[in-house]
C-alpha cells in the first residue's frame, strides 16, 4: 500500500482507489491509500519476483478474524500445560523446518544466510525458554494485604 493525494476516487489499473475523507470539489487535496489486487514479494538483491499472492477479500478477512477470535476463546480456556505442549510442537517445527524458512527469509529480506538461521535458532531458543518457565511465570503470586487472600493472577483477558 502506498499514499497519493488527490482530489476525487477514481481506478488506476488493478488498483482500487479510496479517498479517506469526502473529496469536494476545489478542495485541498485529500490523503488516499492504493491496495493492490495481488501482492507480489520480491528479493531485495536482484528484485526478481519470488512469489504472487492474491489479496484477501472482506469476507475472507471478516471469517479469519472471527476464527482468530473462536480459537483464542477456546485457547484461553486450556492449562498452561497444554499451552506449552503446543509451544513445544512450534519448537520442533521450527527446528525440523529451520534451513526451508531461512532460506525464504533469505530470499525475502536480503539477509546474510547465517543471520536468517541465528534467527530461528533465537525463535527456537525464546519457545523452549518459555517452555522451561512459563509455569512459574505464570504462577498465581500471593501478596500481604488487609483482606483475607490477596493475589496476583495472569489469566487471559
Amino acid at each position: 500500500m502506498f499514499d497519493l493525494y488527490v482530489s476525487d476516487q477514481f481506478r488506476i489499473n488493478n488498483f482500487r482507489v479510496r479517498v479517506n475523507q469526502k473529496a469536494k470539489r476545489n478542495a485541498p487535496l485529500q490523503k488516499i491509500s492504493i491496495m493492490a489486487d495481488t501482492i507480489i514479494t520480491k528479493n531485495p538483491f536482484n528484485n526478481s519476483e519470488i512469489k504472487t499472492y492474491q489479496r484477501h477479500s472482506e469476507r475472507e478477512i471478516a471469517s479469519k478474524v472471527e476464527l482468530s477470535t473462536d480459537t483464542f476463546n477456546s485457547w484461553r480456556k486450556l492449562d498452561i500445560s497444554e499451552r506449552v505442549k503446543k509451544l513445544k510442537n512450534l519448537a520442533d517445527l521450527m527446528f525440523q523446518q529451520k534451513v526451508e524458512c531461512a532460506k525464504l527469509m533469505t530470499l525475502e529480506m536480503g539477509k546474510p544466510i547465517t543471520q536468517s538461521k541465528a534467527e530461528i535458532e533465537k525463535c527456537i531458543w525464546l519457545c523452549e525458554f518459555y517452555i522451561k518457565n512459563a509455569e512459574h511465570l505464570l504462577a498465581d503470586e500471593i501478596i500481604e494485604s488487609d483482606a483475607n487472600e490477596s493475589f496476583i493472577s495472569y489469566d487471559p483477558l
